[in-house]
């Protein structure tokens, strides 16, 4: 996916300003979130103030978890009392770099105070440089999908010094799935060497397909890093969502729809429930937001079974960022217990949503929205 490369930060100043009516939500990653409308001015004169509240995090918090496209700027707080982190780049880290890590390493906060950092998220970058400041040091590392920096740029005159060179890892520890020839029904083969590194991989049992094969058998406890060896592999469909969690010394992330999944027992495919025909499988916590360039859109939509309640405003209409499996609970369509079919259509937005409690779901009362849907048989 193409994305803009920001290179200064210092070309604008970007502030925040509650929008009216603003209320505080679960975020797809669990942590608050604060739906803002943003002003971008000229950096001449001083920034205006922020009434955003910071949002607390820990050093596991990685930028992505914080910075989403619809919300790409962030106030957040972190702890006092330093831990080990994850980090790449300098000045621009990966997404999936510690915040709070480099927040530390940029000279913003003090490790044994922590303190709040204003965050924006960026665009793909060719490479990400390594250095060593204040005790910190952050990993090289080559393109990669999403990044982010700090609003106003690292602390002034703090020194910078570059890191030791790394030997590059085996690349075969870095391997996605779906870039491993397939051969018949999916089945395919690949080998990790000795003396493995840890990368992101997404999932548990069943593990998107861009996630490092390798990584993902040692979450499974097929192999170790320091010994590796060769596995099997299945290709399978796509999921609305993966669980993630910590196995063997691994940590997978959650995430939502991926087109393409693996897993190294077949079996973990055929437990899985399967929408029926000409229905689209949601996520318990899905709604609408990603779709708003379909004008009127009517679709017929499949929960799967074992479902959890997450955040909707409204009753009989909804806003569009409201959990679309969670509305049709509401509405009495289907359960979390068994899930089920029904139909969603987009519906024009509405001055006011009316929050009730039905069928163990409360739903919120919300302000003026510009986007909403109905679910029904």
């Amino acid at each position: 996916m193409a994305r803009t490369h920001v290179v200064a930060l210092g070309l604008a100043v970007v502030s925040l300003a509650i929008a009216p009516g603003c209320r505080v939500r679960r975020s797809r990653n669990g942590q608050p979130a604060v739906r803002l409308a943003l002003e971008v001015a000229p950096s001449e004169g001083d920034p205006p103030r922020s009434t955003e509240t910071p949002v607390d995090i820990t050093y596991a918090t990685r930028a992505r978890e914080v910075l989403t496209v619809a919300a790409p700027i962030a106030t957040v707080r972190c702890p006092a009392g330093a831990s080990a982190a994850s980090l790449w780049g300098t000045d621009i880290y990966t997404d999936d770099s510690s915040v709070c890590a480099a927040a530390l390493h940029s000279g913003l906060i003090r490790g044994e105070v922590g303190g709040a950092v204003r965050v924006v998220r960026l665009g793909a970058m060719p490479s990400y440089r390594a250095s060593t400041r204040g005790g910190v040091t952050s990993t090289a590392f080559g393109p990669f999908a999403a990044s982010f920096a700090f609003v106003n740029g690292p602390a002034a005159g703090i020194e910078t010094q570059p890191s030791q060179p790394v030997a590059a890892p085996d690349s075969r520890w870095t391997k996605a799935a779906r870039d491993i020839p397939a051969q018949s029904e999916g089945l395919f083969q690949h080998e990790c060497p000795p003396g493995g590194v840890t990368r992101t991989i997404w999932g548990s049992g069943i593990y998107t397909e861009d996630s490092s094969v390798c990584v993902a058998a040692v979450h499974a406890g097929l192999i170790t890093f320091e010994q590796g060896g060769t596995v099997r592999g299945f290709r399978g469909r796509g999921l609305a969502r993966y669980a993630g969690s910590t196995r063997n010394g691994v940590t997978s992330s959650a995430y939502g729809r991926f087109a393409g999944s693996f897993a190294f027992d077949r079996a973990a495919f055929d437990t899985l429930p399967r929408p029926p025909a000409g229905t689209t499988e949601f996520s318990w916590d899905e709604d609408l937001s990603g779709r708003r360039e379909t004008q009127a859109l009517r679709i017929r939509v499949f929960c799967g079974p074992d479902g959890s309640a997450d955040t909707i405003w409204g009753t009989d209409v909804y806003t569009d960022d409201s959990s679309v499996c969670t509305a049709a609970v509401h509405a009495g369509l289907i359960t979390f217990e068994r899930g089920g079919v029904f139909t969603v259509e987009t519906a024009p937005g509405r001055a006011q949503y009316r929050g009730t409690e039905r069928n163990d779901v409360e739903s919120q009362s919300f302000e003026r929205f510009e986007r909403s849907f109905r679910v029904h048989r």
